[in-house]
């Protein structure tokens, strides 16, 4: 089992699945699937890079025709997540964001 969420208004829609792409199909653990670099968009179709996305993968969708925004600094504007995964055998596995102050805790 997992539960995963996020802060972040309109954002919630674009890190929930990018969490959960991380956490499902990437094969990652629940902090790294929340450590993971994220995007964004905006209405006017720009594509918003954290800072420490590699600058060819900038370049690949400038070549493409986005727009691209990676001078992005508001590390809450891409969400702030948690989550908590049960494995088979019981134990909880929990992940903190570290854009935010936060924790993770599962009580049985």
């Amino acid at each position: 089992y997992a539960s995963m969420g996020t802060t972040g208004g309109y954002g919630i829609l674009q890190t929930t699945p990018q969490l959960l792409i991380n956490l499902l199909s990437n094969g990652l653990d629940v902090q790294e699937s929340i450590n993971a670099l994220r995007f964004s968009t905006r209405e006017d179709a720009t594509v918003i890079l954290e800072n420490e996305f590699p600058t060819l993968f900038k370049s690949q969708l400038l070549a493409k025709g986005h727009k691209v925004d990676n001078d992005f600094n508001d590390p809450m504007g891409l969400g702030a997540a948690h989550g908590l995964v049960i494995k088979p055998d019981g134990s909880f596995h929990g992940g903190a964001d570290p854009r935010r102050d936060g924790i993770a805790i599962g009580l049985n």
